[in-house]
Parts: C-alpha cells; structure tokens; sequence
C-alpha cells in the first residue's frame, strides 16, 4: 500500500466491518463472550508435536475452535507457485498478512485479546514445556498486523486425509509433481478456502475465488485457528525435552475477500499520476505551464 492508499477510509470500513460480522458470526475474535475463552481447552493430537484448542460437542466429539476477522491485505505470498526448490517443499506457505489501520486503538486491535486468551489456555494444556514466547504481532504503518499461514505439506506419516489440489491453486500441476518427488503429502488439513462474499437479500453468500484475484490492499475476512508448537522440534524421534519453549501460530483455514475499492483505485490514482507527468513533459501548456521557444543556436552559414 503506497502514499494513494485511502487509509483513513479503509480503516474506517474495516471498522463497519467488524461491527458486522462480529453480530453474524460466533466465532469472531472481537466477540466479549471470548474474554476467557469458556468452554475450550487446549490438547494435542498429533503425539504432543502442537497442541490446538477445541470445544465438546453435545455428541462428546471435539470440535477445533476457528476464529475470523477483518482487516485490509498488507502482506501475501498466495498460489500458485511455479518455482519452488525441492528441498524448501517442507517449509513452503500460503500466508497473509493483515491489518485493521487502527493504530491499536479499533475493534481490530481488541481482538488480539482472544488471542492472548487462547495463549493462556495452551499453555496450561501443554504441560511439562518451558517458558511460553508471545505470540508475534508485527506493525504495520504503527498499527498492529496478524500473520497468518499454513504449510503446503506434511509428512508422509500425519494422519490426516491426503486432499487433491484445486485447479485455481495449482494449475500447471507443480506442486502436485513436487509432492510425489519429495515424498510429503497435502492434507485436510493444509488446506485453505479462497472465497469472495456477497450480500444476496441481506444474507452472506459465497462463490470460489482464485487465490491471485487477491491483492495488496483487499479488504478481507481470514478465518485461522490458533496453535502452539514447539520453538525447535527434538533432533531425534521420540518426546520432546522437558522446559522446551513454544510459540503461539496463527493456522490460516480461509480468505474471503470483501472489498477491492481501496486498492482499485489506488491503482486509479497511480496511472492518472503516470499520465499527467507524462502529459507535462509531452505537452507542457496542458500542465498550466506557457510553452518555451528555445533555440539551440548552431545552424550552419549560407555559403557565398
């Protein structure tokens, strides 16, 4: 987002935003009812590599807790991806990067309170671990900014259900053939939903997006769920050391785009700023300039 950004107004919408949808949804982070997060707890399901926060359903089934909130785009490193080095398939991440414009003082900024909450509550149910690290909150032109992303792959040995890549994600099938060759799977869980929300007689509906109609400036909803894992993972199989600290992450699960008026005209802005430098070079009377004769004075003597 440059100098032509609108970031008063698109604070101000993201703002009218939050007010919205946190009446629609539950499980909105600027809910009060999320103050002490009542009702869920912290466990782990994969052998005490990350531990999740889930709620008991009337069946007794644990269901994962997910969190949504708004916010402009001010980060993104979205598929597909088209050249990617064997040996970083591992560590490869669909993220974004979002912000409220408040300067920490909006109903953005409120809702980093549920995450705190949420830290409080992982860190009790991951008993036997060290020294909690804070949840990172970057900034963002002095306003707080969330991180959100989730890995492309897991390990041939994680136990959720292998899930195809949609075509908007992967079209040229890159990170297909890149699954087979490097031995890791993509799962249920790795994968994101990339949506765009209207308004049809005054209920939400949803269409699919591809994750580029995504850009810098968007105003979006994220839905994420909150982990914790371990700062650095044992060298060797097994348990994990004792007093081992861990650090809260931001699980991306979907992104539903809601506004691109802010950074369509921000483009706008920018080509009429390109065309008017170009018109007072090419055309100087236009820019409310008077126009110079300037002769260059050498001409060749007439010859007697």
């Amino acid at each position: 987002m440059e100098s032509q950004y609108d970031f008063v107004g698109a604070a101000d919408s993201i703002h009218e935003l939050i007010c919205i949808c946190r009446d629609r949804q539950i499980e909105h982070v600027a809910r009060h009812e999320h103050r002490n997060l009542p009702g869920v707890f912290g466990a782990s399901r994969d052998d005490a590599k990350t531990w999740g926060l889930y709620r008991k359903m009337l069946d007794g089934k644990d269901e994962e807790v997910q969190f949504t909130t708004e916010g402009a785009v001010c980060g993104i490193d979205l598929p597909p991806f088209h050249t990617i080095p064997r040996n970083r398939a591992h560590i490869l991440q669909q993220s974004i990067q979002v912000t409220g414009l408040d300067g920490g003082k909006g109903l953005f900024s409120d809702g980093l309170r549920t995450i705190r909450e949420a830290q409080l509550v992982l860190s009790r149910a991951a008993t036997g671990l060290g020294e909690w690290q804070p949840g990172e909150c970057k900034q963002h032109r002095d306003s707080p900014s969330l991180d959100i992303g989730n890995r492309i792959f897991e390990a041939k040995t994680s136990s959720g259900a292998d899930v195809p890549f949609d075509d908007s994600v992967d079209p040229k099938g890159v990170l297909a053939l890149l699954a087979r060759q490097s031995g890791l799977r993509h799962t249920v869980d790795n994968a994101v939903l990339y949506l765009k929300r209207r308004m049809v007689g005054g209920k939400f509906k949803h269409n699919s997006i591809s994750p580029q109609t995504i850009k810098i400036g968007d105003l979006v909803e994220v839905k994420f769920s909150i982990i914790a894992v371990p700062a650095k993972f044992a060298s060797a199989g097994g348990p994990l050391p004792s007093g081992m600290s861990c650090r809260i992450k931001l699980k991306l699960r979907a992104i539903v785009l809601l506004d691109t008026e802010f950074s369509d005209n921000e483009i706008r802005v920018g080509w009429e700023r390109e065309r008017s430098a170009k018109r007072a070079v090419e055309d100087p009377e236009e820019d409310g300039r008077a126009a110079v004769v300037r002769r260059n004075g050498y001409v060749d003597e007439d010859s007697e």
